[in-house]
């Protein structure tokens, strides 16, 4: 074990407490802002994967607590830590999976149900679709006046009075999913998270290759250059059945969201090209994300938040570093755009890293203009298009290769060409001398 994290366990051992009833708990504000601040660190050092165990962090830091408090009296709780670590790790593997069904409707217009099936795939998540009315019978659960207000089905109620949108609404779609998970927050996370990759998914296929022109929304809702985003609420049932319900983070009115009715060929088209993810490949984690990004700024109505949703989508693609010149990513995108002038394209791809630089550094006040959004989207399609294609041949170095090598000239690339030349006639050298020994 590293002094570092030796450090973090001996810290949060010396201030963790126990309770009336046995517990762990951290009493005072110092004590507090260590266990929210090292225990994510403990985590990640101890390799307590919250996605590896399928239960909650929370969950798994409120059980890494109790183990501290067991250490807290020895002479080295870091020790005593390290030596039961594993049990702790098997104790937690021990706690069985349980069937959870996370429930919600979706603005995706019912009118184009037929672009999408009934069953998507992402990564560990299928989203299955039913009929409005079989999945009111199935799921929404009516109040109950013999139960105090407080009970589950009656809170769902009424925040349900309380929202602007009707869960029972004719145009939207409805959708279930069944996860397996020690925790439930655990699952509804997850398929939170899943869901935001697929609404990425179908926005990108919706509004590949468009461009957005000035709006003309009077409001009072926000204006959103798509409006397909997370549902409004979520019922999570068990087996026991309906237990409570979610919200999202956006109360705002939902509208029912569709491909524009001369876009459908060209969404079938891309949605179905699109991976499942199943099958994880080396590119994988990257697109995943961009996928979040796209999703974020496509339906994030402040333009200006919305540019820089994009260009992170852009500097996750680029695969750039932390300490790396900010030029690199521009570089690296826009080698893959066919300008039809080359000096304009540079110019307004300047402009955009040059906005991003001054926002970074200076903050406020920055005018982002509907042009500059519609670039950094362009620069970030691209690139995804790019990955997909090449998501299965490719590692995260041979990207990082050809993005800086893309432009290069004939005299650059004949260099590399003699470069790799060299190399394997090494390796072939290395390889003789091996034998003969």
């Amino acid at each position: 074990m590293d002094s570092e994290l030796e450090y973090c366990i001996n810290q949060l051992a010396d201030v963790v407490e126990e309770n009336d009833d046995g517990a762990s708990t951290y009493s005072g504000s110092e004590a507090v802002r260590l266990h929210r601040s090292l225990s994510p660190i403990l985590l990640e050092e101890l390799a307590l994967d919250p996605d590896n165990l399928r239960i909650n962090a929370g969950r798994v830091e409120s059980e890494l607590s109790n183990l501290l408090l067991e250490a807290k009296h020895e002479a080295n709780p870091a020790q005593y830590v390290e030596t039961h670590l594993g049990e702790f790790k098997d104790d937690l593997y021990a706690k069985s999976l349980e069937k959870y069904v996370i429930t919600f409707p979706l603005n995706f217009d019912r009118m184009k149900r037929d672009l999408i099936p009934d069953s998507i795939r992402v990564a560990d998540v299928t989203f299955q679709r039913l009929r409005r009315g079989e999945w009111k019978d199935r799921f929404l659960p009516n109040s109950d006046a013999d139960k105090p207000y407080y009970a589950s089905e009656n809170k769902l109620a009424q925040f349900l009075k309380r929202s602007p949108n009707d869960i029972d609404n004719h145009r939207f779609t409805y959708w279930f999913v069944e996860y397996n998970a020690r925790d439930n927050l655990y699952a509804v996370n997850r398929v939170i998270d899943r869901l935001e990759i697929l609404l990425g998914m179908l926005n990108f296929s919706s509004e590949f290759g468009k461009e957005q022109t000035y709006s003309s929304s009077q409001g009072p809702w926000p204006d959103r250059w798509a409006s397909l985003r997370q549902p409004f609420v979520y019922l999570l049932h068990s087996d026991d059945g309906y237990q409570t319900h979610y919200w999202s983070d956006d109360p705002s009115l939902q509208k029912p969201d569709k491909p524009h009715s001369s876009n459908g060929e060209v969404f079938e088209t891309v949605f179905d090209s699109l991976p499942t993810f199943e099958n994880e490949q080396p590119l994988d984690g990257r697109l995943l994300n961009a996928f979040r990004a796209f999703q974020s700024a496509i339906t994030e109505p402040e333009e200006r938040e919305s540019f820089f949703e994009f260009w992170r989508g852009v500097e996750i693609l680029t695969l750039v570093e932390r300490d790396e010149a900010m030029p690199n990513v521009v570089n690296r995108a826009s080698a893959l755009i066919e300008w039809d002038d080359p000096e304009i394209g540079r110019i307004r791809t300047d402009r955009c890293l040059n906005k991003r630089n001054a926002y970074v550094h200076e903050g406020a006040g920055l005018r982002v203009t509907v042009p500059d959004r519609n670039l950094v989207k362009t620069l970030l399609e691209s690139l995804m298009n790019f990955y997909l294609e090449r998501r299965t041949v490719w590692s995260v170095e041979d990207m990082r290769f050809v993005l800086d090598n893309f432009t290069a000239s004939n005299a650059v690339v004949e260099h590399l060409r003699q470069q790799r030349e060299k190399e394997l006639e090494l390796i072939d050298w290395i390889e003789t001398i091996a034998d003969q020994n």
